[in-house]
């Protein structure tokens, strides 16, 4: 795929970015498998979730400042938001409940959306809307960044041994995977 004008190492930088977004959300989806349910295990996957947001609002912005933008890399920008964005919020979720069942369909719901919506962005595009060209459905970072906010609302409010709500964190990750396919 052609990279613009960028040539040599300038081409690659994006992609590296993109790749820093991979690192960031497999890291905290092992941390999540290896990793006993605990609070300081999940303050880790959230600044790891938002490590992968920062890398995502900055490659796309490196790409086309160096010129380097190509086929490749947003192909690799989608598989990176359905790693970051969509499996590893719903992964997040399902990790802080015993086989609850409402969550574990929750999670997947999420994530087939997610899924949806990233090749329906590919497909189609941005649409026009009434200030310009704009996205169809949440994008996924917003939507995991909603995911974020309502487990550190939880678990902050949980505080005390009152436990985290299942049906809250389950029903954040439906209402972002409507909005993601809206």
């Amino acid at each position: 795929a052609s990279t613009g004008g960028a040539t040599g190492v300038r081409a690659l930088i994006p992609s590296a970015v993109t790749l820093g977004s991979v690192v960031c959300a497999s890291s905290a989806a092992m941390a999540l498998v290896a990793a006993p349910r605990s609070a300081p295990r999940d303050v880790v996957v959230g600044v790891l979730l938002g490590l992968a947001m920062l890398c995502d609002r900055f490659d796309g912005y490196i790409a086309r400042k160096l010129d380097a933008t190509s086929e490749t890399g947003a192909q690799l920008d989608s598989l990176a938001d359905a790693l970051a964005f969509g499996v590893l919020p719903a992964l997040w979720v399902v990790g802080r409940f015993d086989a609850d069942a409402f969550v574990a369909v929750a999670a997947v719901a999420y994530v087939v959306c997610a899924v949806v919506r990233l090749a329906r962005f590919h497909s189609v595009g941005l649409c026009d809307g009434p200030f310009g060209p704009s996205f169809r459905g949440m994008p996924t970072p917003a939507a995991a960044a909603l995911v974020l906010v309502v487990v550190a609302g939880d678990a902050f409010f949980s505080v005390g041994g009152v436990g985290a709500h299942g049906v809250v964190e389950g029903s954040a990750l439906l209402v972002a995977a409507a909005w993601m396919v809206s």
